[in-house]
């Protein structure tokens, strides 16, 4: 089961890379519990298949594993200024995931009592897995040169924590 659960995981990362955040959640979750640690060398082994295969096509295709088709897009870099980029995905009007999502501000509510409030704690607490998936989107993002995500409205780079934020 580990096995699979990772190659799921590894796939959803091959086809999106930024999806690694969002599989931190479910992995997390899986190894945080006592007894299934000793599944850590089959989960680091499955969810490293796909990802392997993406660098070697990218090798192979680009010349370069950590380059993809996006090279030519002049915009389409890590070079956008940090806090505009923040502030454009979460409140704003083109792309912002609370500005479309207003309610989804109460999932933010949600992961920081279940991370601070010690009643709600346990060994495979959900808050920090979720909060470290929204962390690593937003800083992944707010550095991209194409934030708005192009021609597309909405939070098309933030869609992935969507499911965390409703839990």
């Amino acid at each position: 089961r580990a096995f699979w659960t990772a190659m799921a995981a590894g796939l959803a990362t091959a086809i999106r890379p930024q999806a690694l955040f969002s599989t931190l959640l479910p992995l997390g979750i899986f190894l945080s519990l006592r007894s299934y640690r000793r599944y850590f060398i089959w989960t680091a082994f499955g969810v490293s298949v796909f990802p392997l295969l993406t660098l070697w096509y990218n090798t192979r295709a680009f010349g370069n594993p950590f380059v993809t088709g996006f090279a030519s897009d002049p915009y389409a870099k890590f070079s956008f200024p940090f806090f505009p980029g923040l502030l454009s995905l979460l409140i704003g009007p083109t792309c912002g995931i609370f500005f479309y999502s207003s309610f989804l501000t109460f999932g933010i509510f949600g992961v920081l009592s279940n991370i601070f409030f010690r009643k709600m704690r346990s060994e495979y607490s959900l808050g920090g897995w979720i909060l470290a998936g929204l962390t690593g989107q937003l800083l992944l993002f707010s550095k991209w040169g194409l934030g708005g995500g192009g021609w597309s409205y909405g939070a098309r780079y933030m869609i992935e924590t969507v499911p965390g934020l409703i839990i």
